[in-house]
């Protein structure tokens, strides 16, 4: 929701609280009074009874408000409530007043598994977190089994079950078994056990796992690339990631109270270097990560990253990633890569509380009195992102992030859940291994979402119906952002509901897989011509399949009376995957339907600017329906893709140039081979520095690139990856004076480089920066 000044309005009305009665809390969560001798079966971990309000027999966990957790919660305002509104709860289109996910409900299934790992890759841990310090995972490769006798009798032996490691019996291996070790103590001094003071303790600089990471005990630092992921610049970001998706819930609620987390660090804070993301991707899938949770915005964009995130598909690890935090539709990655999942966030309609100046003054049964009508918990985060590759909508507070938090968490939960449906034979694993693929996660959260659309009128029950076109607000000078019936790119698929999908998974209801690969995310189309559509289609879970490619017009559907018109390409049916071209689009009958389709918005409503920047976009989806189903909801799949139709008459031949990476190096321009005619000299973030001739080819001996970086095949998945070309515009100059001009940039490692006008590396270079420069003994977590 976009809102220009602030107004105050104030509703008094009386507060009501109705808080769940509190649980016996431990991790795991319920603990081992649940009912079952066997604290290694995880598919014990659930709670009975998630009703909100809660009555006798709750058991829901210590802290949870039905009324205020409202990421969790399934609960609506009644009569007598604060924040009760019955334009609200009698109107579907606002989902009758629900306020979040019913995460209350899907922990009637499963509270999470230890052995469902998430890792969050962010700014590190600040590992004084007690809500955090026992949800850490710890690699049993590079610790020694815990002790509990005297030092005297404890000896230094790598290796062993489960069983083993898990020397206080409680079904969980983490910092808690090393609480009687003796040659354990409070290395950091922070008045805790956990697992920094493990890391100070063993690491003896011997890879006992053979990874190809030396005491990998928690996490990694890609950042500094050592073995302590500290946060030591207190940034705090990857901290609150890893609170939001699984903390230790009688601490801090959170999603997935038992799903084990993994902090990866890839940057001092959320704006990192996506190399440094690529890595950490390689690393969570090869140690049994299911859930990829990353909140990032990235100064660069690879080929390395799109591998990354291909192979973390390819393995059945889903790639939750934030949309980013502008209120616009600008493309952030990694979210922006093939193969992720993206989120945004949707959050509770401004109240009393909010009004700048007077909110926190006021007494705590007015501050939460909605201030715009009708209430909403639908309200469009002002600080998260829209696009074309919104999937689902997230209920959250803090931006984009938080949404990332809570949708990776209830990942978490789906992932339990199916290890659970395997655990009891109710499903088969994923080819990959894993209880799901990455796809089907994804097409779960899809079929999980309630639909968020202010433009059709609503009837239920018929003849009751909601006013259309109903994107009004009683907050001055704001309007809601245009949705549609389906999916739209301002909330997606609409907003999550992990109840609906963890119920899904539980009952073996896993939907098929659609994935489309090329042509690649917004790619310009000419407007004549023909373009293969190249993707994947499949039901592994079911004993054939039907599928059909389509295009329509928009950035997003109309809005009603009018609807999507979706011109069908090719179809098609199986019994085993397909994957390559599944269809030719014709561009000459996209550019027609374009041409003749009703505006998606007008100059008034356009969420990204007046001039209607996305009128040229159309949409191509593949749809995949299990066994010919059309009309069941779980055995249908959707992937679909934003394009855009545009011919550029002045283009000059031999362009645009796909560089498979950011061009976020300002061009440079001079005639280095001595034609009378100047070369585009452009560094990219695969590190490569490229000169274009004016018909598009390079000069002699270009593209160069900088040096590779210093990983191992283990740690890149094979590939090769060169250090990235900082932002800079290259210098083009004759330094030594003999008529010739030199090219030099900087890359993200420090180094300087200088070519030769025909791309000979100049003799002496590259040089570094002196790194000693760039320490400070201030921040180094330990030595």
């Amino acid at each position: 929701m976009r809102r220009r000044r602030a107004v105050v309005a104030l509703f008094a009305v009386l507060a009501i609280g109705l808080t769940a009665t509190p649980a016996l809390g431990t991790f795991p969560f319920p603990g081992a009074g649940s009912g079952s001798a066997d604290v290694y079966d995880y598919s014990r971990l659930h709670i009975n009874n998630g009703a909100c309000p809660p009555g006798p027999g709750s058991d829901l966990p210590k802290g949870f408000d039905c009324k205020n957790s409202f990421k969790l919660t399934d609960y609506a305002p009644q009569p007598g409530d604060q924040d009760y509104d019955p334009a609200t709860e009698n109107n579907p289109q606002e989902l009758f007043g629900v306020k979040g996910p019913g995460t209350n409900h899907a922990w009637e299934v499963t509270t999470g598994r230890p052995d469902t790992l998430i890792t969050v890759m962010d700014s590190g841990i600040e590992w004084r977190t007690p809500e955090l310090a026992n949800k850490i995972h710890l690699n049993m490769g590079e610790l020694p089994v815990p002790c509990v006798g005297d030092i005297s009798s404890c000896t230094t032996h790598y290796g062993g079950t489960l069983q083993d490691y898990d020397v206080n019996h409680d079904g969980v291996f983490n910092v808690q078994d090393y609480a009687k070790d003796p040659r354990v103590t409070d290395r950091n001094k922070n008045g805790i056990l956990d697992p920094e003071d493990l890391i100070l303790t063993f690491s003896d600089g011997v890879d006992h796992d053979h990874n190809g990471y030396v005491n990998d005990i928690a996490g990694w630092d890609f950042y500094q690339n050592d073995n302590d992921p500290a946060d030591d610049v207190t940034y705090g970001h990857g901290t609150g990631e890893a609170r939001d998706s699984s903390a230790e819930v009688d601490k801090q609620l959170s999603q997935c109270p038992n799903c084990m987390v993994e902090p990866l660090r890839v940057g001092d804070s959320f704006v990192a270097d996506i190399n440094h993301w690529a890595q950490a991707v390689f690393y969570a899938v090869d140690n049994g990560a299911s859930v990829i949770q990353e909140a990032l915005g990235t100064i660069d964009h690879t080929a390395f990253a799109q591998a990354a995130a291909d192979y973390a598909y390819q393995h059945g690890v889903l790639v939750v990633a934030s949309e980013a935090d502008e209120s616009a539709g600008h493309h952030n990655y990694p979210a922006a890569l093939n193969h992720t999942m993206v989120v945004n966030s949707v959050t509770p309609g401004a109240t009393a509380g909010d009004i700048p100046g007077i909110g926190g003054q006021l007494p705590n049964q007015i501050k939460g009195t909605p201030v715009q009508r009708p209430a909403t918990m639908l309200a469009f985060n002002g600080c998260t992102n829209f696009g074309g590759y919104t999937w689902t909508s997230i209920e959250s507070s803090s931006c984009s992030s938080d949404a990332t938090g809570q949708a990776s968490g209830m990942a978490g939960l789906l992932y339990s859940a199916a290890r659970n449906a395997v655990q009891k034979g109710v499903i088969s694993p994923d080819s990959s291994g894993r209880p799901l693929s990455a796809e089907e996660a994804k097409q779960l959260f899809r079929l999980g979402a309630d639909d968020i659309d202010f433009s059709t009128p609503r009837c239920d029950p018929a003849p009751k119906c909601g006013p259309p076109n109903n994107f009004a607000t009683t907050l001055p000078d704001s309007q809601r952002f245009v949705t549609t019936a389906g999916w739209d790119q301002i909330t997606g698929w609409g907003r999550f509901s992990s109840n609906t999908a963890v119920h899904l998974v539980a009952e073996g209801k896993i939907p098929p897989e659609a994935d489309i690969t090329s042509p690649r995310w917004w790619q310009p189309l000419p407007t004549s011509g023909s373009m293969d559509v190249v993707g994947t289609v499949a039901a592994p879970r079911a004993s054939s399949y039907t599928y059909e490619i389509e295009f329509a017009p928009g950035v997003q559907p109309p809005r009603w009376p009018l609807s999507d018109s979706w011109t069908t390409v090719a179809t098609g049916s199986g019994t085993t995957p397909k994957k390559g071209v599944l269809a030719t689009l014709n561009l000459d009958q996209v550019r027609k339907a374009i041409d003749t389709a009703p505006p998606v918005y007008t100059p008034l409503d356009d969420p990204t600017s007046r001039d209607l920047p996305e009128k040229d976009a159309f949409r191509v989806r593949v749809v995949v329906h299990a066994e010919g189903d059309t009309t069941t909801p779980w055995k249908t799949a959707i992937e679909q893709r934003q394009y855009f139709s545009h011919s550029d008459p002045d283009l000059v031949g031999g362009f645009p140039k796909y560089l498979n990476a950011d061009g976020a190096s300002s061009p440079a321009f001079a005639d280095i081979d001595g034609d009378s005619r100047n070369e585009l000299i452009i560094g990219d973030g695969n590190g490569y520095v490229h000169a274009f001739k004016d018909d598009g080819s390079e000069a002699k001996g270009f593209p160069v690139h900088t040096n590779k970086l210093n990983l191992s095949s283990t740690q890149t998945g094979g590939h090769t990856v060169y250090a990235p070309v900082l932002l800079g515009s290259p210098t083009v100059a004759d330094l030594d004076g003999d008529g010739w001009p030199e090219i030099s940039v900087a890359d993200t490692e420090g180094y300087l480089y200088v070519w030769e006008h025909d791309g000979q590396l100049r003799k002496g270079f590259p040089v570094q920066v002196n790194r000693a420069y760039s320490e400070s003994s201030s921040c180094q977590s330990w030595s």
